[in-house]
């Protein structure tokens, strides 16, 4: 058992769920705060390499299977 754990047991019950329930907290907003990164991320990294595919000529495009008017339905996976 650690310390931690140890102090827990000797608060009071309500007090100790208080503790954990903060703790919980604190996990789900560094989880939020993960999410909304990742989720950026995503995003940019799909402008990127949208900006990408279109710096391509028709030929390199046709070449792998790609049209100028689908390169975003590409990126983002509903061809």
């Amino acid at each position: 058992m650690t310390a931690q754990e140890a102090q827990l047991k000797r608060k009071s019950p309500p007090m100790a769920m208080m503790t954990q329930s903060i703790a919980l907290e604190h996990v789900s907003i560094a989880a939020r705060i993960a999410a909304v990164f990742s989720k950026a991320n995503d995003a940019w990294q799909q402008r990127r390499t949208i900006a990408l595919l279109e710096s391509l000529s028709d030929h390199e495009l046709n070449d792998i299977g790609l049209s100028r008017g689908n390169i975003a339905q590409a990126v983002r996976g509903d061809l």
